[in-house]
């Protein structure tokens, strides 16, 4: 073929970056499953945060806390009521009269012992539901390290993206500990989310309650019953779906992208890269399809479509693998 381009390292990376947005947007059932996880996420946050507050108003009356706040401006005493957008609940036997409302709780404790192991013997059931858009997903008091971030960066995605910016960093950083790459895109990231007002509009100060002295998320856990802390889980378990099903995706894009890299390193034109776009149904963009040169290589985009598609999960038929194999074994055989 004429007018090919030869392809240099520079060429190459756009081609691999433009692969990766293409995986990015192409339909896959990791991908629906990230977007159904932020349908399923608003609705449990919804119903989570009205079973808060039944909890929470019935430890702390609403007329007691316009009382209260009355008293407060009158004679402007120290702030005896609160808003605060985290709740720690604890189920209470109701046939232990001996429960402390007011027992402190040491900063140790801040990870409950509760289990959601069913066969598990649970020493207690307590747990902080934080309505923050940083709030802890898994129930403690406070999470450390990037861990906080992930459901902001997967459930406002799009968002992040939208303003080129990196809302998969942590996924693609996982297990290489903090770094100044890391670092630059977390930072970015937060001071976009920070500035859009996402949690103070849509999540603390939206999913806020008067809270009466030190309740809340500071030193005295509310008691509730055993549904209503399954409700509040529920909630819980919403957001961990969303750090989980973003997760799974963007890895499956990114092993995807490295099939495809380790191909496009491999081949010296243009034309390989061509043949395998039209087999992986991949519109590469028309400004490097523009470029001219000339051919050579051969290269096996059925072979690597498979990869992809195990990737992806989609499933291969037995006559599938057959034709992929011969051929592959005929390509092979024009090459020798």
């Amino acid at each position: 073929m004429s007018n090919d381009m030869r392809l240099n390292n520079d060429y190459r990376k756009s081609l691999i970056t433009d692969f990766r947005s293409h995986a990015e947007q192409e339909y896959s059932i990791l991908k629906e499953e990230y977007l159904q996880s932020i349908v399923d996420c608003d609705e449990a946050v919804a119903k989570g945060f009205a079973m808060a507050k039944q909890v929470v108003e019935r430890a702390f009356n609403p007329s007691d806390v316009t009382t209260l706040r009355a008293l407060q401006n009158r004679y402007s005493t120290i702030d005896s009521v609160a808003k605060d957008s985290c709740f720690y609940l604890k189920v209470i036997d109701e046939e232990n009269p001996n429960w402390l409302e007011t027992e402190n709780r040491r900063s140790y404790h801040y990870n409950s012992n509760y289990n959601d192991d069913e066969n598990s013997i649970e020493v207690s059931k307590e747990k902080h539901f934080d309505f923050e858009l940083n709030g802890s997903y898994s129930g403690s008091y406070r999470e450390y390290g990037s861990t906080h971030k992930s459901f902001a960066y997967a459930y406002y995605r799009d968002d992040l993206k939208g303003q080129g910016l990196n809302p998969d960093i942590l996924v693609e950083q996982k297990d290489k500990g903090s770094n100044p790459h890391l670092h630059l895109h977390t930072e970015k990231n937060d001071s976009f989310l920070v500035g859009k007002k996402f949690d103070e509009l849509h999540w603390k100060g939206k999913y806020a309650l008067d809270i009466i002295g030190s309740g809340g998320c500071r030193s005295r856990a509310i008691k509730c019953t055993q549904s209503e802390f399954d409700m509040c889980l529920a909630f819980l378990h919403s957001k961990q779906a969303v750090v989980q099903a973003h997760e799974k995706w963007i890895e499956s894009v990114i092993q995807q992208t490295d099939v495809v890299k380790n191909a496009i390193q491999s081949y010296k034109q243009l034309s390989s890269v061509k043949e395998l776009a039209d087999t992986l149904g991949w519109a590469v963009n028309e400004h490097i399809l523009s470029q001219k040169g000339t051919d050579l290589v051969i290269s096996n985009p059925d072979s690597i479509k498979s990869m992809l598609d195990n990737i992806k999960g989609v499933k291969q038929t037995r006559e599938d693998k057959i034709l992929a194999v011969m051929k592959y074994n005929k390509e092979q055989a024009l090459v020798s």
